[in-house]
């Protein structure tokens, strides 16, 4: 089978989410982003409540305002510089247009494994070496690694019909890498 289309800057954007928020099960991803939010929130929660205990029950001392309004100040800095920095990354994260994932691409999916093809640039896989494949709402996602793997935007398909031939087609060649085959 063999599919040509164009991968835009939104297509990627769509595999880093995919990747941020789901990860490979195999690998585990997934965990570190819940675990720090949580923890954060934690944190704040019991800080204010540290806060609010003591100011009821005992007087602050003359230092606890201004080192509270310090700290606070510090916190909406540090918090601002986080943001800035991670919206300057994610933006100089983006790849090139007309480089090896962003344009156009050709997919071929075959017994042997996967091939993709640009006008620079060629990654060949093995089906033994596909991690798992996404149906990730827009998109699929046949993921090599725990953060990358071969885009396929779900436009490409003229109707579900052939979106899932694709599917079917694409775990046969999957099961029969897992008994020994390519």
């Amino acid at each position: 089978m063999v599919l040509s289309y164009h991968i835009e800057a939104a297509d990627f954007q769509a595999l880093c989410e995919s990747v941020a928020t789901g990860g490979s099960r195999r690998a585990g991803e997934g965990f570190a982003r819940g675990f720090f939010r949580n923890l954060t929130v934690g944190f704040v929660v019991g800080l204010v409540g540290v806060i609010l205990i003591n100011m009821v029950a005992v007087r602050p001392p003359a230092w606890f305002w201004p080192a509270l309004i310090g700290f606070l100040a510090a916190a909406v800095g540090f918090a601002v510089l986080f943001a800035v920095l991670h919206v300057r990354g994610r933006r100089r994260a983006v790849p090139l247009e007309g480089g090896s994932i962003l344009g156009e691409q050709v997919l071929e999916v075959g017994p042997a494994g996967i091939t993709q093809s640009s006008r620079w640039h060629r990654s060949e896989s093995h089906w033994s070496g596909v991690v798992e494949v996404r149906n990730a709402g827009k998109h699929v996602f046949i993921m090599i690694d725990s953060c990358a793997g071969y885009i396929v935007p779900k436009r490409v398909f003229a109707s579900p019909q052939e979106e899932r031939s694709f599917f079917e087609a694409v775990e046969q060649f999957r099961s029969g890498a897992s008994r020994g085959g390519a």
